[in-house]
Formats: C-alpha cells, structure tokens, sequence
C-alpha cells in the first residue's frame, strides 16, 4: 500500500491531549517530527504508519500506511483518553501537591503513554545509564538491524530468551502475548515477572506504569508518590 497523505480525524481537545509534550519526552522513542509539516508527528502503531497533528483546537490523526480500520480505538487506548486529564489535575491540586500542579500548568495534556510492551521492555533495558538522543539511536538501529547495543546487547537477548520461556511455560502463544497478560494481574506479581528479565532493575516501577498499568494516564514525576504507588485517580 503506498504512503499517501490521509485525511486527518479528530481525536482529543488539548486540555487532554497535546502530543508535543507526550510524545518526544523520553518515554517512547519511535516518534518523530514531520520534516515539512510543523506540529505533526510520525510513528509506528503496529503495522501502521501513522500521523497525529497538535493544532490549536485538538489534536489529529491519520493512518499514513496500512488499514485506517481500528485505529482511533488504539489511540485512545495508546494515549489513555478514557481517563480524563482534568479530575487528575484537580485532586491533585486539592492534595496539595506543588510540584504536580506546576507540572500541569506548564505541560497541559501530557500524559503517560501506554506502549505495547514488548516495545516498552526492550526500550527501557536500552535506556539503562543512558540519555534521550542516545537511546533513540540504538532503537533506531536495532531496527534496521544494525545493532550497536554495546554492553546491553545480551540483556536484550537474555531478556528475549527469558520471555519466550515464561510464555511457553504459562501456555501463550508468544512472548509478547504473555506481556499483554501481565496488564490484568496484580501489580506486585507484574512486578515480580518483569523484575526476572535480565536488564530490568528495581527502577523497574517503570514499565508497569508505562505498560502495563491503565491506572495512570499522567505522570506522577516521582514527586508526590512513593515507589510503586498509583497515582490517585478522580
């Protein structure tokens, strides 16, 4: 199917979604700026090119390649939507949480992202000791297949290893399958879980909030919340 330029939909008003403050701030690494349109991002979804546009009034979207079927669903579902942003900011607030209400103020509409957790665990183990730019590269070429891990090369392969074993051992059909699986257990337990992949350390609190958790749709920055503990929700 050929790239062409789609049509794009509506998705979210800005108080609850602006993908600029979303997208490129370190939890997800396969966005990137369009190199002629200003405010419009390009990513993978699946098996889908798509396009999300931030203009004045909300944000946009549009399957550039692959079926436009389903899509929006799997956005609200990638970005969260069903938990509005606005309740969060309030209790918050009321909570007396400084640092949390100038997040809000300065950062409207981000929001904690809910990645397909293969993608999710495999970048978290390339973010070890790591920045931004430099992740983005290794996950860059380790998709063209060029590698350059350095020393993380064998926690990703142990880590595939390990995942393939624990969906053959549980009886799914892949490793990637049994990741999704971990979304309806008991946090602790998904804790345990990621906790024996090699690569992943205690900072593991992570991914179950990137991943696995539908709990939170806004960061928790670390400031107002002890190590693993759920955001409040409205």
């Amino acid at each position: 199917m050929p790239v062409a330029r789609a049509r794009l939909l509506a998705l979210s008003p800005p108080a609850e979604l602006r993908p600029a403050h979303t997208l490129l701030n370190g939890q997800c690494f396969g966005w990137r700026p369009h190199e002629h349109r200003v405010d419009e991002y390009v990513g993978v979804l699946g098996r889908r090119v798509v396009s999300i546009r931030q203009t004045t009034s909300g944000t946009e979207f549009a399957a550039m390649h692959g079926r436009p079927e389903g899509l929006e669903e799997e956005l609200i579902d990638y970005f969260q939507l069903r938990t509005p942003l606005s309740s969060l900011y309030a209790q918050w607030a009321s909570a007396g949480c400084r640092r949390m209400e100038a997040i809000s103020r300065s950062l409207p509409g981000l929001r904690i992202l809910r990645q397909e957790p293969c993608e999710c665990l495999f970048s978290f183990i390339c973010s070890s000791n790591n920045n931004v730019p430099r992740i983005t590269l290794i996950l860059d070429r380790m998709r063209e297949r060029e590698l350059g891990l350095g020393y993380r090369a064998k926690f990703v392969r142990n880590a595939a290893v390990k995942l393939v074993a624990a969906a053959e051992r549980e009886g799914f059909e892949s490793g990637a399958a049994y990741l999704l699986s971990l979304r309806s257990r008991p946090r602790p337990e998904v804790i345990s879980a990621l906790l024996a992949l090699d690569g992943v350390g205690p900072k593991v609190d992570a991914i179950p909030v990137r991943s696995h958790s539908g709990a939170s749709a806004a960061p928790p920055a670390g400031a107002c919340l002890s190590p693993f503990q759920e955001p409040p929700l409205a």
